[in-house]
């Protein structure tokens, strides 16, 4: 198994955490969706909040936006999809591609490129996923750090094979106390997966060597 060094590791985080023009950038349309949802979509917005990796302080470059909203009174989640679709498209068509899934409106901005997920949740579910953010922040520095790792080593190795939140998990239940030994034990949970599509531990260590 390839060696580690904190050292180099250190470097590797210092660029991921300074891409300072694409935070900002995130942070524009960041506004730019809280605008939109309060004042063209006529809805009666309760909450809303970043959610995912970048509340979470565990994104790297290729992480997307989220943002999670709720509704006072709720709405059948189809019907305000297909509203904030619609209303998206009339805001966002000459600037975004806009579709949508089964639980949020993509917005995908063309220049620059950036990707957002307006996800749409009950109050409840709200709650939940707010209160889970808090308690992440709780977690040591240094597995926050091993997820971020972990997530630009694995993208690098194969793709989105492998989702964030899966990653996120595996770090947070691994009994490690050191940011090394937390992105070796990551790894290593995923050995089956990397072996299915031809690759080593080793391929995606590499990238951190």
């Amino acid at each position: 198994m390839l060696e580690l060094q904190k050292k180099k590791l250190n470097v590797l985080l210092r660029k991921i955490n300074q891409n300072v023009q694409l935070k900002e950038q995130y942070d524009s349309k960041w506004h730019r969706i809280i605008h939109f949802l309060h004042k063209n979509t006529r809805c009666k917005i309760a909450k809303v909040a970043v959610a995912g990796s970048k509340a979470k302080q565990t994104d790297y470059h290729k992480s997307d936006l989220d943002i999670i909203f709720c509704t006072s009174p709720e709405i059948a989640i189809i019907k305000v999809l297909n509203h904030i679709k619609e209303k998206a498209n009339e805001n966002f068509k000459d600037v975004a591609y806009v579709s949508k899934s089964k639980r949020a409106v993509h917005v995908d901005f063309k220049h620059p490129k950036l990707e957002i997920d307006i996800v749409y949740l009950s109050p409840q579910e709200f709650n939940k996923e707010h209160k889970e953010i808090k308690d992440f922040g709780k977690l040591p520095e240094f597995k926050k750090n091993a997820i971020k790792l972990a997530k630009y080593i694995l993208d690098k190795t194969i793709g989105e094979a492998i989702k964030g939140h899966e990653i996120e998990i595996k770090c947070i239940n691994s009994n490690c106390g050191s940011l090394i030994a937390c992105i070796n034990a990551c790894i290593h949970s995923f050995s089956g997966i990397l072996q299915k599509k031809g690759y080593k531990i080793n391929d995606s260590l590499k990238y951190l060597t």
